[in-house]
């Protein structure tokens, strides 16, 4: 498909082409790209390609263990540290983007990869660039187009002052930092023991949780995305409500979650996100929480889980003899993402009775359009709609 330059007035609003910009979303449910066959995803003027490679290592979302999953996201901030410490700052972190590597080695069981928005620090495009990242995952600060705390203290004149700041953040290492909070959240509300899909989401079973995930990861509205993660990182009794359900077998890594929250909640307010003291605060909560795990008994599994880890365990040694086998098969599940309004009345034929047949696959990485009826949503975070 040849490459052109369309004219902006021949796009519709609603396209992706329009709304989407470097901010790539994520169905919790889906794991394919959008049919090229389909008019309002097709390609206007993009080519679509893709690049196949050996696997190097496995998404922490099939973490099959507490440790597992706080050893590769804590060694994975390394390997952001130390980019950044060269000047390159990621600037798209999100679950499919944190490998597990099965390496041993402190510092190489897990990596942060896919630097596509990857920027050098002092770039000066990197000041007029849109927001980029996975969107589920972004700081709200990013999503909303303003800072979370806007009033700043500033010497003038030698007196203290309070002004008012609006203006765009520019992305900075701390909004990253904030995405790793979002996807250590996403795992433990979305996942269960031994990286089994939790039911309760799966199947809609618990409309608090369901309205709860949907209105911090899937509300297709970006302002609207970005004002109930601003409540939640700002409000105490926000956040202490989005942990209250959180899964049962990640319930130790309550105060470690909470830890992460503090360290963030309190650089916005004072405006003191300083990199040479922030990000080794950050990686001290990870090796608290790592040792923390390795002192206490492992959760108990029940034997779905351990039948899960069995197959996950049998699926990694064999992407690693053979990596032409086809990936693991789409899940099917009751849970589909929020429509766009151009596809409201086609339906998704899903098969109830096999909802478990794959335990682990869920999601990936999913450009696309994405609007939908809002009217179960509201406009406040998740825990107001009742």
């Amino acid at each position: 498909m040849p490459q052109r330059d369309p004219q902006p007035e021949t796009i519709p609003e609603m396209s992706p082409d329009r709304e989407r910009k470097n901010i790539t979303q994520y169905f919790y449910a889906y794991d394919y790209l959008p049919m090229l066959d389909t008019p309002e995803y097709s390609p206007r003027g993009k080519t679509h390609s893709r690049l196949v490679m050996e696997t190097y290592g496995w998404s922490i979302k099939y973490a099959l263990s507490l440790v597992e999953l706080v050893q590769a996201v804590k060694d994975a901030l390394k390997g952001y540290q130390a980019a950044y410490q060269k000047n390159v700052i990621h600037r798209d972190m999100s679950v499919e983007n944190i490998l597990i590597t099965r390496l041993t080695e402190e510092g190489k069981r897990g990596v942060i990869i896919d630097f596509d928005y990857a920027k050098v620090l002092g770039d000066p495009t990197l000041y007029g660039d849109p927001a980029s990242g996975t969107r589920p995952f972004m700081s709200g600060e990013l999503l909303i187009g303003r800072p979370y705390y806007n009033a700043v203290r500033r010497e003038v004149d030698g007196v203290q002052v309070v002004v008012f700041d609006d203006s765009a953040p520019r992305h900075a290492f701390y909004h990253d930092l904030e995405s790793a909070l979002w996807i250590l959240l996403w795992i433990c509300l979305s996942k269960s023991g031994g990286g089994i899909r939790r039911h309760a989401l799966v199947h809609k079973t618990d409309d608090s949780l369901d309205r709860l995930f949907r209105g911090l990861y899937e509300v297709p509205e970006i302002e609207q995305l970005g004002r109930s993660k601003r409540e939640v990182l700002k409000d105490e009794m926000e956040f202490s409500y989005a942990i209250r359900y959180i899964d049962d077998f990640y319930r130790p890594l309550e105060s470690f979650l909470w830890k992460l929250w503090h360290i963030l909640h309190t650089g916005y307010k004072t405006h003191d996100f300083r990199f040479e003291e922030t990000f080794p605060r950050f990686l001290s909560a990870f090796d608290e929480a790592e040792q923390l795990l390795k002192d206490s008994p492992p959760p108990t599994l029940t034997e779905g889980q351990l039948a899960n880890v069995d197959k996950e365990r049998q699926r990694r040694g064999k992407d690693e003899v053979d990596w032409q086998h086809s990936p693991r098969p789409v899940l099917k599940t009751t849970r589909q993402p929020m429509r766009p309004v151009i596809q409201e009345n086609q339906d998704e034929n899903l098969d109830d009775d096999d909802a478990f047949a794959d335990e682990t696959r869920d999601s990936s990485p999913t450009p696309g359009a994405d609007a939908a009826n809002l009217d179960d949503l509201g406009r406040r975070p998740a825990r107001l709609q009742a």
